[in-house]
């Protein structure tokens, strides 16, 4: 999570091989509140796949 110049709040995610470029997904949302319901649905998807 990190913050907008605007006051919006951005969720960074970063994927890929070890030693590779990876790939970067920035999504905005309103509020941390927002992003934090955000990222508990994609924990709880990676926990239903395994892989964390």
């Amino acid at each position: 999570m990190q913050p907008t110049l605007f006051g919006e709040v951005t969720l960074i995610r970063e994927w890929g091989r070890i030693g590779q470029a990876g790939t970067c997904r920035h999504d905005q949302y309103d509020a941390a509140d927002a992003v934090q319901s955000a990222l508990d649905m994609i924990r709880r998807s990676k926990l239903l796949r395994r892989y964390m």
